[in-house]
């Protein structure tokens, strides 16, 4: 049996899985993300690579980062939640060390390879993916082929403009789909309200309470918003890019399934009537291991 390593490195903690031909995970480990210190971080990351793949061969790593990055060269952009790691050249350091082939990519377009290959997209043609939790993030697999634009940035859709109206706070642009229905941007959105929540999964247990009082309407009212706002927004991605589907995941799909019915009743109105048939949305099915899975399997498709 053939094996592949991936490590999907986080603001907070870095996973590394051995994961075979097919996409299974047979052996996992996490640690903490030493957000300061990238070179630090790197030798802990071989140390525990050299552990968890004792007794096995395995023929390359795949590593799944925030952005930005260039994929191309290797080379750590600007992660904001990464900062000590900035302009680092982590696959040529990485594969130096390991002495094996090493792969660098975007984790939500990662995430999307493993929804495509193995996951709720697996024997679509055209699989469009979207991680819904603190930020958003997306990914497109065109029949097994992972699209990442001239730049490296496709699907980079955080300050795609959903309501320029809205001026609540975030890192991104007023009124874009990220400030707007993400996680984060629920949360805020929801304290601007006066609603006593300290996360967003106090925002969606409001609005769904059976308490009909003043705070849960205006919940209500909220996520109502943000997915029609969402469901907007994947209209217009149904309209430019014609997935066979498009799937979600992230914290905020993949526990809200009354919220995404709404986002895809939603999308289904604001699209052509020819085409309201083939819309479908599917929840993810691989949760958090997409990132790593995906990692390892893109580095098996570029050996």
């Amino acid at each position: 049996m053939d094996f592949y390593v991936g490590i999907d490195i986080g603001g907070t903690q870095t996973r590394i899985a051995l994961v075979d031909g097919s996409g299974n995970i047979q052996k996992e480990m996490r640690f903490a993300t030493i957000a300061n210190d990238v070179e630090q971080h790197v030798e802990i990351m071989a140390v525990n690579l050299q552990t968890l793949t004792k007794g096995y061969n395995y023929a390359s790593v795949g590593i799944a980062s925030p952005g930005p990055l260039n994929a191309k060269t290797g080379i750590i952009g600007t992660p904001p939640n990464l900062p000590g790691w900035h302009g680092f050249p982590l696959v040529d350091v990485f594969s130096a060390m390991i002495q094996k082939p090493v792969v660098l990519e975007n984790d939500a377009n990662l995430a999307a390879f493993a929804e495509a290959s193995v996951g709720a997209g697996a024997g679509e043609a055209i699989v469009q993916f979207f991680t819904i939790s603190t930020g958003i993030g997306g990914g497109l697999v065109i029949n097994g082929n992972l699209y990442t634009g001239a730049n490296g940035m496709g699907l980079e859709v955080a300050n795609c403009m959903c309501d320029e109206q809205n001026t609540i706070g975030g890192n991104t642009k007023h009124g874009s789909v990220e400030r707007i229905c993400s996680g984060t941007g629920i949360l805020a959105q929801a304290q601007e309200l006066g609603l006593a929540v300290a996360s967003t999964k106090d925002v969606f247990e409001l609005a769904y309470s059976e308490v009909k009082d003043i705070e849960q309407q205006k919940a209500t009212q909220l996520i109502t918003y943000v997915g029609e706002q969402f469901g907007n927004f994947l209209a217009s991605i149904q309209g430019i890019i014609d997935p066979s589907v498009i799937v979600l995941g992230g914290s905020v799909a993949l526990y809200n399934p009354m919220f995404v019915e709404l986002v895809y009743t939603q999308m289904k109105e604001r699209v052509y009537e020819s085409v309201q048939e083939s819309c479908h949305i599917r929840i993810a099915k691989l949760g958090d291991a997409a990132g790593v899975i995906g990692a390892a399997l893109w580095s098996k498709a570029k050996l």
